[in-house]
């Protein structure tokens, strides 16, 4: 029989994989589930390779959850995204605030299009006669509409935002 923790856990998992958008978390907080978890097995499980066993899958399924959503969040953040507050576990929240507190250092501005760069580029002059760059592989940068349209056209940017 499989705990209602671990059965929300592993739907919850399939949800963050499945979607782009950060999604409701059945729980406030990742600790939670840990310990919902812990008391199902220390009242159910005796057999300590079960126990085991089923502690590297909850692990398993943590790891990826955290990895999938701080991904989700940072995303967010770096795009200047509003963040709801009633979408963050507790720990999220704890991670982020700091940031929120420093303020999005590449906020998509109006007219300014979000590219990443999927090869090195020297520093260009924008067609607000701008210098910018030099840019290495996989910077991200907020451009002018028409300077990452071109630079797209030429297959140096890929437009994130």
């Amino acid at each position: 029989m499989i705990s209602g923790a671990l059965m929300k856990l592993q739907e919850f998992v399939k949800m963050e994989m499945s979607s782009d958008d950060l999604q409701k978390p059945p729980f406030d907080s990742y600790a939670r589930i840990v310990h919902e978890i812990n008391e199902y097995m220390a009242s159910i499980i005796s057999d300590q390779e079960i126990a085991r066993s089923i502690n590297s899958m909850v692990r398993e399924q943590l790891e990826m959850l955290v990895v999938i959503r701080i991904g989700k969040i940072m995303r967010m953040y770096r795009m200047g995204r509003e963040i709801p507050n009633e979408l963050l576990m507790t720990e999220e929240r704890r991670l982020l605030t700091p940031l929120l507190e420093l303020g999005s250092t590449q906020r998509v501005s109006e007219g300014l299009t979000m590219v990443s760069f999927r090869n090195g580029f020297p520093q260009l002059k924008s067609v607000t006669l701008a210098q910018l760059g030099p840019f290495e592989v996989f910077d991200v940068a907020a451009l002018p509409g028409t300077d990452a349209s071109t630079l797209r056209d030429r297959g140096v940017v890929d437009i994130i935002a």
